[in-house]
């Protein structure tokens, strides 16, 4: 990638379009440096127009006074009445020019924080208050066994094996994220145990069968699921309370936003329900939106924002490919909803930059041999 188009509102609603020379992470870098300019810059202008009040106010606070010793002078008559006269007028002159010249001042301070302001990106948060117990350290999520492969005769045939498959444990090298399981065989490890508020990544080559894996882990307490291809390993064990995003997200064109929150969480008020959409970034009338209104990016956080908002939140997330089709920004508000949830994540992604953003505890890599073996 050699430039990046960005195409923005500001604070008036106008829309601009800046090209950036570069890729991703040089986009990343840039704006970074502006927006802290952007906050040096407000900040000096804040300062600026604090200074012009105080300025202002402590000369409105002479005027005030000059005036009340004018009268006092003005009582006790020491001047002829025309003299008097003519010096009121001269001192009300120049107060008047005074006042007005410290107005302007803090007119222009003012008009320069709006200017700096301008620059200042609008960078919305998202909040949450889920309705989620957190997922305890030890509690297992996911056990894997290789497929084709009986886990009691492989776990007997080495007492270390044994050990480690009875405690659920595994060690891992934290520089690279690549799983490193006592039992790992080939290019996959023989089994793998999930615990906790993990965070696991399923890598591969297109056709390594990821997808397959992935649907497999989803669909496991389904008896009508029949895998059109057998996954690379079997789930021996998956937390109930799980939900998986496809790549195509199917939600009802027809339906509101708010009409399908309603339907995933019936028992919840709708102000509530509108509350925590609005700290989603879904504001006022646009929970009102038809589904089959929205563009992609849109869909795809409606159809998160429908799994954050039940209640329970389910303790397993299964993601698959979640930033294909996402803008930045988009890719951005799932960055800060994935750090919102406290349970345990399983995703398959080809972005290393997201991944490295939503934080990655293992990685469990596919080939595409994996599941010419397995089929």
């Amino acid at each position: 990638m050699n430039a990046i188009a960005e195409l923005h509102a500001d604070r008036e609603g106008r829309a601009h379009l800046r090209i950036y020379e570069g890729n991703y992470d040089t986009y990343r870098a840039v704006r970074k440096a502006e927006q802290s300019a952007a906050h040096r810059r407000v900040s000096e202008a804040k300062n600026e127009a604090r200074k012009a009040e105080r300025e202002r106010v402590e000369n409105q606070i002479k005027l005030d006074r000059n005036v009340r010793r004018g009268r006092d002078f003005e009582r006790s008559k020491r001047k002829p009445g025309l003299a008097m006269g003519l010096d009121k007028n001269s001192s009300e002159r120049s107060a008047g020019k005074l006042r007005a010249a410290h107005e302007s001042m803090v007119a222009d301070a003012r008009a320069a924080v709006s200017e700096a302001q301008e620059n200042l990106r609008v960078q919305e948060r998202i909040y949450l208050e889920l309705a989620q117990d957190a997922l305890p350290a030890g509690r297992k999520v996911l056990e894997l066994q290789r497929a084709g492969k009986d886990p009691c005769a492989s776990v007997q045939q080495d007492p270390e094996l044994k050990n480690a498959y009875a405690q659920n444990t595994v060690s891992r090298e934290t520089q690279s994220h690549e799983v490193d399981y006592p039992f790992r065989r080939q290019d996959f490890p023989e089994a793998l145990v999930l615990t906790g508020p993990e965070h696991l990544r399923i890598t591969g080559a297109n056709g390594s069968g990821k997808t397959v894996l992935l649907n497999a882990i989803a669909h496991t307490n389904d008896p009508d699921y029949r895998s059109p291809v057998s996954p690379a390993y079997r789930v021996l064990y998956r937390l109930g309370n799980a939900v998986y995003l496809p790549q195509r997200i199917t939600l009802d064109p027809e339906r509101t936003l708010l009409e399908t929150v309603q339907r995933a969480n019936p028992g919840a008020s709708e102000q509530h329900l509108r509350d925590q959409l609005a700290r989603l970034l879904f504001r006022r009338e646009s929970v009102h939106q038809h589904i089959g209104d929205l563009s992609g990016g849109e869909r795809f956080r409606a159809a998160l924002a429908t799994v954050l908002l039940t209640d329970p939140v389910p303790q397993l997330l299964l993601l698959d490919e979640p930033t294909n089709n996402l803008d930045i920004s988009s890719v951005d508000w799932l960055v800060q909803a994935l750090d919102a949830y406290t349970g345990a994540l399983i995703i398959v992604s080809h972005d290393e930059d997201f991944c490295e953003r939503i934080r990655i505890d293992c990685t469990l890599s596919l080939s595409a041999k994996t599941l010419g073996e397995m089929s």
